[in-house]
Formats: C-alpha cells, sequence, structure tokens
C-alpha cells in the first residue's frame, strides 16, 4: 500500500530536514526552559531591588534583587528577566523585606510562605514532546536515506528517483 504517489522522495526529503529544523529549537527552547527555573536556587530575605528596562519602549525588564541569605547572612544578587523561567510576582516586583525560598530542581517557590506554582510546564512539556517527535522523524528519515542511496547521493542534492 503506497500512499505516496511515485517520485515523493524530494517530499520525504524535505520533511526529514523540516523535521531538524524545527525539532531542534522546540526541543531545546523547552529543555533549557524547564532547566533554567529549575537550577535557581535562592532562599533569603530581599534587601533592596532595583529595575532596568530596555529602551525606548521600556520592555523586556530585567529586576536585580539584593538578597540576605537564610543559609550564613551574606548578600547575594538574583536577576529575574522576563521570562518563564525567572521568579516574579504577577505584577512589578518583590518589595523589600520579602521572604522567598526556591530549592535546586524544583520549579515551585514560595513567597512570605506561600507556595507559588506558575510555571507552565505543560506548554513546555508540549513543546518539548513536539520537537523531539520532529527530531525522530528527521533522524529516521534520515537513516531510510542513507540506507537507501546513500550519504554521497543524499549530500549532492541529485535525484533520488
Amino acid at each position: 500500500m503506497q500512499f505516496l504517489p511515485k517520485g515523493s522522495n524530494r517530499f520525504k526529503k524535505i520533511s526529514t530536514i523540516a523535521g531538524f529544523i524545527w525539532g531542534i529549537p522546540l526541543f531545546l527552547f523547552s529543555f533549557f526552559g524547564i532547566m533554567g527555573r529549575a537550577q535557581i536556587d535562592v532562599s533569603g530575605t530581599i534587601l533592596e531591588s532595583s529595575t532596568l528596562c530596555e529602551q525606548p519602549s521600556n520592555n523586556r525588564c530585567v529586576t536585580n534583587y539584593t538578597i540576605q541569605s537564610d543559609m550564613d547572612g551574606s548578600s547575594i544578587r538574583y536577576s529575574a528577566g522576563p521570562n518563564d523561567q525567572s521568579l516574579n510576582p504577577p505584577r512589578g516586583t518583590f518589595p523589600s523585606g520579602t521572604a522567598i525560598q526556591k530549592h535546586r530542581w524544583s520549579l515551585k517557590y514560595s513567597v512570605n510562605g506561600k507556595v507559588v506554582d506558575d510555571f507552565p510546564l505543560v506548554l513546555y512539556l508540549i513543546d518539548g514532546i513536539v520537537g523531539l517527535s520532529l527530531l525522530l522523524t528527521g533522524l529516521i528519515g534520515s537513516i531510510y536515506f542513507i540506507r537507501k542511496y546513500g550519504l554521497g547521493k543524499l549530500l549532492s542534492g541529485e535525484s533520488l528517483d
């Protein structure tokens, strides 16, 4: 049973390339988004904050926090950017005196003892699954073409019919 018409190797080759072109960025976006949030390890009380915004639109703001560590009382700096990875309140910035705790490898954090679970994990997982599926499609298509035609003919751009 043949679903594609004769001479459809061009379509298969294009879909294989498209699998890599779209699969790699989608998968990496998902992976680094989740890992970026998971690797944050902050525990302490906010002493001060300052926000810097990209001009002229004042968008893409980054807030730099000075936090007194719960562990040893030292001051640490944490920068929260305009992305899902950062620990950001829904509006504005965390005020001075706010107690914040975020443990490494957890996507949740707490603000003044209240647990905040605002990371869009489902979105990132769907994105990662789609990216991985496209990568596997590209990989399987590449193996098919290499086994059938050889690597030289595949890369040369010759007709595969």
